[in-house]
């Protein structure tokens, strides 16, 4: 399912940040979450920062972590 899906990602490429995932409604609609996968970006504040829909490449991934950074 999803969360093997996900813990799948994070161990094959090393994650070194908190990956989540939420099933709860209220918490989608929080956050405009209408599609899968749909990434929320948020700095260490806790300000969401940014949004992507679709999968993207680890080398963009990569580079939108470091503009939160």
């Amino acid at each position: 399912g999803l969360e093997d899906s996900i813990s799948a990602f994070v161990q094959q490429n090393g994650v070194q940040y908190p990956v989540g995932y939420f099933t709860d409604r209220a918490v989608l609609e929080m956050y405009g979450v209408y599609y899968v996968p749909h990434n929320v970006f948020f700095n260490r504040e806790g300000k969401l920062v940014r949004t992507a829909i679709g999968e993207l490449s680890l080398s963009t991934l990569e580079s939108y972590l470091t503009g939160i950074l």
